[in-house]
């Protein structure tokens, strides 16, 4: 390991790294076009570097194991002093390539040296689905880590964390490395010790709890100095848990950086001297009372609920005579609209499910199970009363970051992920870092039809189900993605009415995944999955299977980013496999109902019986999806400009944020 503790007691400390570009209108567009042409010409320059790396691949096979540490420890020693320079990357990539072959049997490729390259130099990577990213990882982990302030490796879930931790382990040992992982279970000693480490695999949640656990630590200390001294007196139990934020390598960054970007890490807690009683309850009951659009209006492209003048005299009426919190009109008619909203906006097994009496949060992005989150502003324990659970206290907030703002800290940031080009523009305002799009390693043997757009949503389930039985029976194994947990609760109950034989991947059995994926190749086989399956696992294919085309991916209902669509039908035609995928959307999915304009879908609705017409439909697709995901750059660029007024502000004052 790099150093003792002590010795970088500073780097505990939190320091913003100001790298969102404030530039507006013709200037906006002039420095994105500039940034456009730079990404090309890196990308230039990480295959000129990859193409060296491999040359000498024959000679670095004949090299003695002793004489392959000898050179990867001067590299060390060159990143270590500040001298990497191009010759020493070059150097580095060699060494961990050949390295990796002896150790973890896995020799990277000139793509996958590219793209290693890349990172290294700051830049995110769009590199596609199968190409081998866990691998690539590795060599810009180990050069960061030779520089010696650490590197953390992050993913998107425990899973993924200890799996490639362990098995990247035995090369991290090669190259004099020491590697850790923290997953929710680590106790605090274990995650102290966990962070010292060269290089820590962990989850983004994980990493931003734990900065905010040791700013909550230091916050007693305004000055600096009182800070690195509150740091160095305190014992491994209670002293600070990250020795600085050097560098993140972020796996998936386009979820983890943009989709998550506007959802808050919060610390808090619990407030058991509360008056909540039955308050929560009673409010689920005053608002069955209550009727759309007479008492109430629901706005679905906002997600938000106004009551009427009728509703509010109708919740007075009601209420008349109640104690407590129903005494004040504003907090009687809060309680109830945080009621209607978890009874009209939050379907259970879609945005949670219920497990041994407790509502769990599912992951609207990934479709995992978050068991340690709950909602704010008392939504959380609504849900629990409109299910008939016992509320659980309010949580006090003790204190929030953004995912924004926590990865800006960073002194090095990159990543990867299959879909990254279409926020490219954001990474690099918001990240200050460039996005470079490579090639696959083996040309693509993957074949999608159109788009299908059914006009009610049980003709799509029929189709789809007519689809299943279709490529099941030529032996190609089928793989189909759904929104939520109800949907594929769904249609496993339809194709068992059918009797064909499948397995379901969804959270009520996440538990279950690798055992499920491993199969999920096998000729003739049917696997129905949430948007869990797309991301982090691998699909292997028998020799039947790829006989019989592949892999066939059903996406049975559009996301709002046509990138989840894309990371999922990316599970076909893998390093050269065949496969093949459809999309097979309704005008009753939630992207169309809530982003479309209304007199597209009532054409839609008028010209069309069964199947809305090719043009018609891919119009409506794309002007719902340009509504969606335009609502949701704004909300994270109102989130970003909250952040830099924040940081004027906390600079202003000169007080730690």
């Amino acid at each position: 390991m790099n150093g003792a503790f002590e010795s970088n007691a500073w780097r505990s400390m939190p320091s913003v790294k100001h790298v969102q570009d404030r530039r507006q209108g013709v200037d906006r567009i002039a420095i994105r076009l500039r940034h456009a042409f730079e990404g090309l010409r890196g990308a230039s320059a990480d295959f000129d570097v990859a193409r060296e790396v491999c040359t000498h691949s024959e000679h670095d096979g004949a090299e003695h194991d002793a004489h392959l540490r000898e050179r990867a420890a001067s590299c060390a020693r060159a990143y270590a002093l500040g001298q990497g320079d191009d010759r020493t990357l070059i150097e580095s990539l060699r060494v961990i390539r050949e390295l990796a072959h002896r150790t973890l049997g896995l020799k990277m490729h000139p793509v996958q040296v590219a793209a290693a390259s890349a990172m290294v130099r700051g830049r995110f990577v769009e590199l596609a689905t199968g190409e081998g990213k866990t691998l690539v990882a590795t060599a810009p982990a180990i050069i960061a880590a030779w520089r010696g302030h650490g590197c953390h490796v992050l993913t998107t879930n425990d899973y993924l964390v200890t799996r490639d931790r362990d098995r990247n382990h035995p090369l991290f040992d090669a190259v004099g490395l020491v590697s850790a992982c923290v997953t929710g279970t680590t106790d605090r000693a274990e995650r102290r010790v966990a962070y010292q480490a060269d290089i820590t695999y962990t989850t983004a949640k994980e990493a931003c709890a734990d900065h905010l656990r040791d700013r909550l630590l230091a916050r007693g200390e305004r000055s600096f100095a009182g800070r690195v001294a509150h740091a160095l007196v305190s014992d491994g139990a209670e002293g600070v848990l990250q020795r600085g934020l050097a560098c993140a390598i972020v796996d998936e960054a386009d979820s983890v950086l943009i989709d998550e970007a506007t959802t808050p890490l919060i610390l808090s807690s619990v407030r058991d001297d509360l008056p909540i009683g039955d308050e929560h309850a009673r409010a689920a009951t005053v608002a069955t009372m209550l009727e759309l659009w007479t008492h109430y209006t629901i706005r679905e492209s906002e997600q938000s609920i106004t009551l009427t003048r009728a509703g509010r005299a109708r919740i007075a009426s009601v209420t008349s005579g109640w104690g407590g919190l129903w005494t004040g009109r504003n907090r009687a008619h809060e309680l109830v609209l945080t009621a209607l909203r978890a009874a009209e906006l939050f379907e259970r097994d879609r945005e949670y499910l219920v497990r041994e009496q407790r509502v769990v949060i599912i992951d609207p992005f990934t479709g995992r199970t978050m068991p340690d989150r709950t909602w704010r502003h008392a939504l959380h324990q609504a849900v629990e009363a409109k299910e008939g659970l016992e509320p659980t206290a309010p949580p006090e907030t003790t204190s929030s970051l953004s995912f924004q703002r926590f990865f800006a800290r960073y002194e090095r940031l990159c990543g990867m992920s299959g879909t990254l080009r279409e926020v490219a523009p954001e990474l690099r305002i918001v990240y200050g870092a460039h996005t470079i799009t490579l090639p696959t390693h083996h040309p693509l043997q993957r074949s999608r039809a159109r788009t299908v757009l059914f006009v009610g949503s049980e003709r799509r389930w029929a189709g789809v189900v007519s689809r299943i039985q279709d490529r099941s029976r030529r032996g190609q194994p089928v793989l189909v993605g759904t929104r939520s947990v109800r949907s594929s609760e769904r249609l496993a109950a339809m194709l068992r009415a059918k009797g064909i034989a499948h397995q379901v991947l969804n959270a009520h059995r996440d538990d279950e995944e690798a055992r499920v994926i491993a199969r999920a190749g096998h000729a003739g086989s049917v696997t129905i999955a949430t948007s869990m399956a797309g991301r982090g696992t691998d699909i292997q294919l028998d020799a039947e299977a790829r006989g019989s085309g592949g892999l066939h991916v059903i996406v049975a209902e559009m996301h709002d980013s046509e990138r989840v669509d894309r990371q999922l039908l990316g599970r076909a035609g893998r390093q050269g496999d065949p496969g093949s995928g459809e999309v097979m959307g309704s005008l009753e999915d939630e992207l169309l109902t809530r982003y479309a304009p209304a007199p597209l879908r009532k054409a839609a609705l008028r010209c069309a019986s069964e199947r809305v017409p090719v043009l018609l439909a891919s119009t409506i697709v794309r002007r719902a999806r340009s509504r969606a995901q335009g609502r949701a750059r704004g909300q994270r660029a109102r989130l970003r400009d909250g952040d830099l007024r924040l940081d004027d502000a906390l600079a202003f004052a000169g007080t730690p944020d």
